[in-house]
């Protein structure tokens, strides 16, 4: 996609193509082609990438609070094979 294809299309339109590639339909409820998804998954990528800053734009995972952060412990579980306990008997 060549960015002159997005001199035509306004923030409403890219928007609307971003809720149509998380739904995968349209807002008329008519499934997305493989092709549509591509092609606007395509359109909203470049449209963040001239028109939005670092850690603004779709996909960036830079932005802070992304870190992973260990699972308190007690959400930790130890997990055996269902055959352990047999071997105990």
């Amino acid at each position: 996609m060549d960015p002159k294809d997005l001199e035509g299309l306004s923030p409403e339109i890219i928007e609307r193509f971003r809720t149509a590639v998380e739904l995968g339909k349209w807002p008329d409820g008519t499934q997305l082609t493989a092709a549509q998804k591509q092609t606007c998954m395509q359109a909203v990528i470049m449209f963040d990438y001239h028109n939005k800053e670092d850690g603004q734009r779709v996909g960036d995972i830079t932005a802070a609070g992304c870190e992973s952060k260990p699972a308190p412990e007690e959400q930790i579980a130890t997990l055996k094979w269902a055959d352990e306990d047999k071997k105990g008997q």
